[in-house]
């Protein structure tokens, strides 16, 4: 029999409120992430690569109704502990002559990780820092982090779901290196399961910047006088941007996102910035390595492979494949524009089919057209390339306003063999639309 006192405590699990909103961070505890495939700066990235097709970790149904400082209030499983995180906004800002230099300060330094990455992964996440920062490029990193609730599985190593482990595995053979189909299966299976296990989310609002110059340095010391020459503007324009924002008002969010670089966007972020107190969104994650976690489980079948695991997921990051896609950009409107967000992926031209005139093609855009000329033209086609290792891409589609017929214009891309359209205005300055987890070529070369 429940008493009255404990219908009345406000975290009450027998308490059914159907305006009290189920635990957000149920969305991603206990479910698998791939590091082998996500941008981890990127939290857009890596909430588009969340893996569901069997959960790890147990969640318990029952709950408790919990109220946080930010306003919201959830109702939380038993074994999931949240807290009030006390610390107020931070902005960040580190500045990198090569992507070396950047990737090896963010991998030396948790606090610079903490700041600029999205997913904590531990020591296994040098391979994906790695293939984030390009050697021969500058980099400028910029976060606001607004951290209001930390929520994460209580002891995770209590909540292992051993007979849903246990069933996975059983369809994978003995690691061996030297069997290409052992290794594809274990690839398979990472890119289904995950390579890692997301134990904890953070809360609240994100906004994430990283811009990438092309032709900014010049063996290895940074070339200010770039700025002044005339090629500037080329260097500007064809550099690689890795923008998200999350939590706060999605309006706000959104033109933060599309138009980081507009005048007048400061204005925009100290909106956002108040309003992200009292929507809180997931804005960061940490995760558990799967052999870490086989390591902690009782049955001892689960226990023997976990180094089979971690050698299969040494072997796979330190031997990758090259693959190469197919794509054809089609426009509709009086300029148009393909960005490539994956900074491990390059754009190159077609060989079999040269670029008509007036396309621009760098190893991260292709755009044709000039904003605002109203000179409409009809299925302005160009075929090129997309070559990595065989991950999926995160891309955005951007054009005019006008096509056919005034707020009509639109763009796609065919990869491989999925096309990916954006059609009509956009509440953005320049009509974008992201597409995240778009699959390549799954043949290697």
């Amino acid at each position: 029999m429940i008493s009255p006192a404990e219908l009345a405590d406000p975290r009450n699990p027998h308490t059914s409120d159907p305006t009290v909103p189920t635990c957000p961070p149920l969305s991603w505890l206990g479910w698998g992430l791939d590091v082998t495939s996500i941008t981890p700066c990127d939290i857009s990235s890596v909430t588009a690569n969340l893996l569901k097709a069997s959960r790890f970790l147990d969640i318990k149904t029952t709950t408790q109704q919990q109220s946080f400082n930010s306003g919201v209030t959830w109702a939380i499983p038993t074994n999931v502990d949240a807290t009030d995180d006390v610390s107020e906004g931070e902005a960040s800002l580190n500045l990198f002559d090569s992507g070396t230099q950047a990737a090896s300060s963010i991998t030396a330094d948790a606090s610079l990780s903490a700041k600029y990455m999205a997913v904590t992964v531990g020591v296994s996440a040098n391979y994906s820092i790695s293939k984030m920062f390009q050697g021969f490029y500058s980099y400028a990193l910029f976060s606001y982090n607004q951290n209001l609730i930390q929520a994460s599985i209580d002891s995770w190593a209590d909540n292992i779901h051993e007979d849903n482990l246990k069933k996975r595995l059983s369809t994978l053979p003995t690691w061996d290196p030297t069997n290409d189909d052992t290794v594809g299966r274990y690839k398979r299976f990472f890119r289904s399961f995950g390579t890692h296990i997301i134990t904890g989310t953070s809360y609240g609002g994100r906004f994430q910047l990283v811009p990438q110059y092309n032709g900014l340095t010049n063996s290895g010391d940074f070339n200010a006088s770039v700025k002044t020459s005339s090629e500037y503007s080329d260097f500007s324009g064809s550099s690689q941007k890795i923008v998200s924002c999350k939590g706060g008002d999605s309006t706000l969010a959104g033109t933060i996102a599309s138009s980081p670089e507009n005048k007048d966007i400061y204005s925009s972020f100290q909106q956002w910035v108040k309003s992200s107190l009292g929507a809180p969104a997931i804005m960061a994650m940490q995760t558990v390595a799967i052999w870490d976690m086989m390591s902690a489980a009782i049955d001892d079948t689960i226990v023997n492979r976990a180094g089979e695991m971690e050698n299969a997921f040494k072997y796979i990051v330190s031997h990758p494949a090259e693959h190469v896609s197919k794509c054809r950009f089609v426009i509709n409107s009086d300029w148009g524009e393909f960005g490539l967000l994956t900074p491990a992926a390059v754009i190159k031209p077609d060989p079999s089919n040269p670029a008509p005139s007036g396309f621009l093609i760098s190893t991260t855009k292709v755009s044709w057209g000039r904003e605002r000329s109203f000179q409409f033209s009809r299925d302005v086609t160009v075929d090129f390339e997309i070559h990595n290792d065989g991950s999926p891409v995160d891309i955005m589609l951007s054009h005019g306003s006008d096509g056919s017929t005034p707020g009509n214009g639109e763009c796609a891309v065919t990869i491989y063999q999925t096309t990916f359209e954006n059609a009509g205005v956009k509440d953005n300055n320049w009509n974008s639309q992201w597409f995240y987890k778009c699959d390549v070529n799954p043949n290697e070369v």
